[in-house]
């Protein structure tokens, strides 16, 4: 009896495994089914005719429309400094001041040096007119036959000298005066004058330093007017022109608009980025901009009108160009 169960199992194990097998042989030979593609959704617009506004953005920093360095003309220890950050100073103003005591003292001796030249001219012109006198007593005695020809030759040779000695003395007038005059100069140069109006944005010396012609005292700066000079990609450079209206706005004013134009291009473009400087001026007559501000510029580049157009979502990349898919026979092509 347990013979014939061990005979009926291995049986029914048999014919299991032979129908799984031929399941499996089955449904390898079935072709294999086609994935599922997802259709894309395609959207079409019209293309059409119509007015395009053009706007440039741009972002750049201010800069002051003339920032100059103040220094002395002479070597000199400063003895007088009326400049602190902030200050206005107009042009002309008294900005410091270096000892003059010394320069003073030679301006004294060229002085007084021009007034003896003076005297001694003076004394030779006077000397000059007795000898002249003489020298007519002279030739007239002389034409009398009354001297000999050797007392006459003596006598004008007294009154050339004479002659040569006035004008030796004016020479030492014009001498005396050349040294006083730049003496004086450098007289003025102790005092260092402002040679812009502005404010004081920089301080570099105090009282007491000595200073020399390459040292700057302080630094001023103009802001009535400020420049901002921003870098332009090629492809809005030839769209930009000289007197082009800016609106402006700074981070420190958001809520604020500023005006500014465009008052120069530059003619060369910068070969590794490929941009170009454009300068803008910005009036500043309530003193609220200040140097290296952070400013966003847009340039209005005016209305094409007629201008074809379409969706800004249609603008696509394609093999590193602009374009769009025109549908042409059911079919979406790259142009």
């Amino acid at each position: 009896m347990k013979k014939w169960i061990v005979i009926l199992t291995v049986v029914v194990l048999t014919v299991f495994l032979g129908y799984r097998v031929n399941q499996a042989l089955k449904q390898q030979a079935k072709p294999a089914a086609a994935p599922r593609v997802a259709m894309p959704t395609v959207e079409i617009s019209k293309v059409r005719l119509g007015p395009l506004n053009e706007k440039v953005f741009l972002v750049g920093a201010l800069k002051p429309v003339a920032q100059v360095d103040v220094v002395s003309k002479m070597t000199g220890r400063i003895d007088q400094l009326n400049a602190e950050i902030g200050d206005w100073v107009q042009k002309g103003t008294l900005i410091a001041k270096v000892d003059e005591d010394e320069v003073r003292q030679q301006v004294n001796r060229a002085a007084a040096a021009l007034e003896v030249a003076k005297a001694s001219l003076s004394q030779k012109e006077t000397d000059l007119e007795i000898l002249k006198k003489e020298l007519d007593r002279t030739v007239e005695l002389h034409e009398n036959q009354l001297i000999p020809r050797r007392d006459l030759d003596t006598a004008q040779a007294r009154y050339r000298g004479a002659i040569a000695q006035e004008k030796l003395a004016e020479a030492q007038i014009d001498q005396a005066q050349a040294e006083l005059r730049e003496l004086r100069v450098r007289l003025d140069n102790t005092r260092i004058l402002a040679p812009i109006s502005g404010l004081v944005g920089k301080r570099h010396l105090d009282n007491g330093a000595l200073v020399n012609p390459s040292m700057p005292v302080v630094s001023l700066v103009d802001l009535s007017t400020m420049v901002m000079e921003i870098n332009a990609p090629e492809k809005d450079l030839v769209e930009i022109r000289a007197g082009l209206e800016a609106n402006i706005v700074f981070d420190a004013y958001p809520e604020q608009k500023f005006k500014g134009r465009v008052i120069r291009l530059s003619p060369i473009l910068d070969p590794a980025t490929r941009t170009g400087s454009v300068e803008i001026e910005v009036p500043n007559p309530k003193m609220m901009l200040k140097a290296e501000m952070f400013a966003r510029v847009e340039l209005d580049l005016g209305t094409r009108h007629n201008t074809l157009l379409v969706p800004r979502e249609a603008l696509v990349s394609h093999d590193q160009q602009r374009g769009v898919f025109k549908l042409q026979d059911d079919i979406a092509r790259f142009q």
